[in-house]
């Protein structure tokens, strides 16, 4: 099974943020010192509006436009996760790092349910699921240290770091680069892993 992050990897958290973030200026709030002030993990969530306590109509209205954002997520998935999926469906997982309720509000919103075997939500560091992480061949991360701990804990996964915007320069040599999910395949293939179809 290959193994997918949500965040960074097949869905562009940055364009959806940027999109909340001009909502909430648009009613003189600031999404990072509400994020940062409200949030028990310091990622955003729905609860963080409900403990503004924003009241009437204004709050009302900003939790439903925020709802309505996350909802139609299609549009922040990357185009070659788009082919991806479709190319890959059925032999996939998900393992993504955020409140339960909002990251299953995001992925469904994402419309990308379909294409997982197995979807997990943690609030743990990810090497701590066994069950989804036994099973995987290759694990797609976009984070370097959650990459390096997860395969510290699980010698036989194939690890690949997803580095769309460029930021990993020194990646150890057992961890394959890519810009692209669509570059999962060639890559596994010219390092004549079986673990290819």
């Amino acid at each position: 099974m290959i193994t997918l992050d949500f965040e960074g990897t097949i869905f562009d958290e940055t364009r959806q943020r940027q999109k909340i973030r001009k909502l909430f200026a648009g009613f003189g709030l600031d999404y990072d010192s509400i994020c940062r002030s409200f949030s028990k993990h310091n990622f955003f969530d729905l609860d963080c509006l409900k403990k503004l306590k924003i009241n009437g109509e204004r709050g009302k209205t900003i939790i439903k436009k925020t709802t309505e954002i996350v909802e139609s997520g299609k549009e922040f998935i990357y185009e070659d996760a788009k082919i991806f999926l479709e190319q890959n469906k059925e032999e996939l997982g998900l393992l993504t790092f955020g409140d339960k309720g909002f990251q299953k509000l995001k992925i469904k919103g994402a419309g990308v349910e379909k294409y997982f075997r197995k979807i997990v939500v943690t609030q743990k560091e990810k090497f701590h699921e066994r069950e989804i992480l036994s099973k995987t061949d290759i694990l797609v991360e976009n984070d370097l240290v959650v990459l390096e701990s997860v395969i510290k804990h699980f010698k036989k996964i194939k690890p690949y770091l997803i580095d769309r915007l460029g930021i990993y320069e020194n990646v150890p040599e057992n961890i394959v680069k890519i810009k692209k999910l669509t570059e999962i395949r060639p890559a596994c293939r010219r390092q004549g892993s079986n673990k290819c179809r």
